[in-house]
């Protein structure tokens, strides 16, 4: 099956708009897919596979002056049907060293939230569907949070 986890690393200072961040993660094994989001403003800032550095800033946007941001990774960890048997055996989430500018930053701590709300909800089943209240309202959902 495929993984989703959330972490939001804490005791970080704010994330100041229109400077250049560098994040890097441990490569390991298994796929891995990470995006890097603005929790703040709810916006996406960098995203693909694990081994990649990511670069990200604010400037793609308008961000309060005087005001910081923080950030949010969520990674994917994809299963047996999207890379093989293998897949099912390697550890997922992130392990090792993450690295922020060249700093390690797992010593400032991890929020952490396995399997999302939806997932557990077994919202992909059609049988599900009454478990919320949905919007049929399509552009309201445009820049709001990843959850139900």
């Amino acid at each position: 099956q495929t993984e989703y986890i959330w972490y939001i690393p804490t005791n970080l200072q704010g994330f100041v708009p229109n400077t250049q961040y560098t994040l890097q993660f441990p490569n390991t094994p298994g796929l891995q897919y990470i995006y890097i989001y603005d929790i703040t403003m709810n916006k996406l800032l960098a995203y693909g596979n694990q081994g990649t550095k990511f670069t990200f800033n604010a400037n793609n946007y308008s961000v309060f002056p005087g005001t910081s941001y923080n950030i949010g990774i969520l990674v994917c960890g994809f299963g047996m049907s999207n890379g093989g048997y293998t897949q099912q055996t390697y550890k997922k989430g992130i392990i090792g060293q993450v690295l922020l500018n060249g700093k390690n930053i797992n010593t400032t701590g991890w929020i952490s939230e396995g399997r999302l709300y939806g997932e557990y909800l077994k919202l992909y089943d059609k049988s599900a569907f009454n478990k919320v209240t949905w919007n049929s309202n399509v552009s309201s959902g445009i820049n709001q949070h990843l959850t139900w």
